[in-house]
C-alpha cells in the first residue's frame, strides 16, 4: 500500500514538474497515469479503457458546448476591440489619464475590475472556466492601459471567476451546491463567516498584485503584447464601452432570469456579438475569427480532460481510500481536518467540486455528530476546495496558460496568488471565525 501511496506523490510531483518544462498535458496526463497504474498494481488495459478514457469524456462531453461558444466569444471580443474598448472606458472613468493617480492606484483598480466583473458574472451562473476564456481579453486589455507586464494577467482574469465565488454564499457554483446537498444546508449557510472570508481574499489580492507588479515595474518589465494578440491602436475606431457589453449583458440576463441552457445562451451571444461587432470584424473575416476561435477551444477541451482522465485513475486506486483513511484519523479541530482532508482531495482531482463530493460525505456525519453546525462544516469545506484545486498540475491552469499564451513558469506566480494564496487566506479565515464566533456558523 505504501508504494501505491509513494506512487500517487510521484504521479502528481512528475506532473507539475514535466508541465512547467513545458509538456504538453495531452500526453502527459496519460504518462502519470501509467506511473499510478503501475505502483498501485492495477490492470493496465482494463484501467485505461475502462477508467482513465471514460475520466477523459465525463469532461470532454458535458463542457464541449460551453467552452467552444466561449472561446469564439473571446476571440471575438479580442479581435474586434470590444475588450480593449471596455477597458479603455473603465480606466478612463476610475483612473483617467492626467488624473495624477499613481502606478500602484491604477494596478489595484485594473485588479478590481478584473475581480468585480468575474464575479458578478459567475455569481449569474456563468461557468468558470467559460469566463476564464472570455475574461482574458479584457483582463489584458486592462493591462495594456495600466502597462502592467503582460504575464500577470491571467492570474488577474481568475481574481474573480475562480476563487471566492466558487465556494461563497449565495453561489449557484456546483461546488457550493455541492456542499448544499451533502450537509442539508442553504447556499448562504455560515453568511457572515463567508462574507468576510471573500472580503479577505480581494484585499488580499489587491495587495499582493499591486506589489508585485510594482517590483516587477521595478525590475524594467513593462506590457508587451505577444505574438498572437490583436493590438488596438488609440486612433483605430472600436465599438463604444456600452456596446461591447451588451453581448455580456445579454448572457447574464437570458442565462439567469429565462434560465436557459448555458450552451444555448452562449451560441446566441456569438451570433449576437457577431452582427454588434460586425464593422470591426469584417477585415478579418468572421470565419477566419470562428475558426481560431474553434481550435484554441478543442485544445484546451483536450488538455482538461487529459489531466481529469488522471485524477479518475488516482480516485479508484486502493492507495487512494488508504490515504483518506489517514487523513481521517488525524488528531487536530475538526475544522482543520476538515481543510485539510479537501485540500488533499483538490490536489489529486484538481476539481473543487470533487474535493467536496470526496470529503463531505465522510466528514460531515462525523463532525455534526460531534455537534459542530452542517453550515459551519459546509462553508469550510466549500471554500477549503478552491486553494489546490489550481495547483500546476491541474487541468484550469493548463487551460489558463493555453487561453494566456504563456508558459506555466511566467503564467503560475498570478494564477496562483488569486487561486492559492488568496484563497487560501479566505479558508483561515472563514475557520477562524467559526471557532473563535461559532453562534455565526449557521
Amino acid at each position: 500500500m505504501a508504494i501505491g501511496v509513494i506512487g500517487i506523490i510521484l504521479a502528481l510531483v512528475a506532473l507539475m514538474y514535466l508541465a512547467y518544462r513545458d509538456w504538453s498535458p495531452l500526453y502527459l496526463g496519460f504518462i502519470v497515469t501509467l506511473i499510478v497504474i503501475v505502483t498501485n498494481g492495477m490492470p493496465l488495459t482494463a484501467t485505461i479503457t475502462d477508467v482513465y478514457l471514460p475520466g477523459v469524456a465525463s469532461f470532454a462531453g458535458p463542457y464541449f458546448g460551453m467552452m467552444l461558444f466561449g472561446a469564439i466569444i473571446g476571440k471575438i471580443y479580442d479581435v474586434s476591440g470590444a475588450a480593449t474598448s471596455i477597458a479603455r472606458g473603465l480606466i478612463g472613468a476610475l483612473s483617467p489619464a492626467g488624473s495624477g493617480r499613481s502606478d500602484n492606484f491604477r494596478t489595484a483598480i485594473v485588479v478590481l475590475i478584473a475581480c468585480l466583473t468575474g464575479a458578478v458574472l459567475t455569481y449569474g451562473g456563468i461557468n468558470n472556466i467559460v469566463l476564464m476564456i472570455t475574461m482574458f481579453p479584457l483582463t489584458l486589455s486592462l493591462c495594456a492601459e495600466a502597462n502592467i507586464p503582460r504575464r500577470w494577467a491571467i492570474g488577474m482574469a481568475v481574481s474573480g471567476s475562480s476563487t471566492f465565488v466558487v465556494g461563497g454564499v449565495f453561489s449557484p457554483n456546483t461546488t457550493n451546491v455541492a456542499a448544499m446537498n451533502l450537509m442539508g444546508t442553504t447556499s448562504g449557510a455560515a453568511l457572515i463567516p463567508g462574507i468576510v472570508g471573500a472580503l479577505v481574499e480581494i484585499v488580499v489580492m489587491v495587495i499582493v498584485f499591486t506589489i508585485l507588479v510594482s517590483r516587477s515595474r521595478a525590475r524594467g518589465e513593462v506590457f508587451a503584447y505577444g505574438p498572437k494578440d490583436t493590438v488596438h491602436e488609440s486612433e483605430e475606431k472600436l465599438p463604444s464601452p456600452w456596446l461591447a457589453a451588451i453581448p455580456l449583458v445579454f448572457t447574464f440576463v437570458v442565462f439567469n432570469f429565462l434560465q436557459i441552457n448555458i450552451t444555448v445562451v452562449l451560441a446566441v451571444t456569438t451570433v449576437l456579438s457577431v452582427i454588434l461587432f460586425y464593422p470591426q470584424l469584417k477585415k478579418h473575416g468572421v470565419v477566419k475569427i470562428a475558426n481560431e476561435g474553434a481550435v484554441s477551444a478543442t485544445s484546451s477541451l483536450l488538455m482538461i480532460s487529459a489531466i481529469v482522465g488522471f485524477g479518475s485513475v488516482v480516485n479508484s486506486a486502493e492507495a487512494f481510500q488508504f490515504l483518506v483513511d489517514k487523513l481521517l484519523a488525524l488528531s487536530i479541530h475538526p475544522y482543520f481536518q476538515l481543510i485539510i482532508c479537501v485540500l488533499v482531495f483538490a490536489a489529486i482531482a484538481g476539481s473543487s467540486t470533487t474535493a467536496v463530493n470526496l470529503s463531505l460525505p465522510a466528514l460531515g456525519p462525523i463532525f455534526t455528530g460531534m455537534g459542530y453546525p452542517a453550515a459551519a462544516i459546509h462553508r469550510i469545506a466549500a471554500f477549503a476546495a478552491t486553494v489546490t484545486d489550481s495547483l500546476p498540475c491541474s487541468g484550469g491552469v493548463m487551460l489558463g496558460c493555453h487561453v494566456s499564451n504563456e508558459r506555466l513558469r511566467d503564467a503560475y506566480p498570478g494564477i496562483a496568488v488569486s487561486t492559492v494564496l488568496a484563497t487560501g487566506c479566505g479558508t483561515l479565515t472563514v475557520a477562524l471565525m467559526c471557532i473563535l464566533f461559532p453562534g455565526l456558523a449557521v
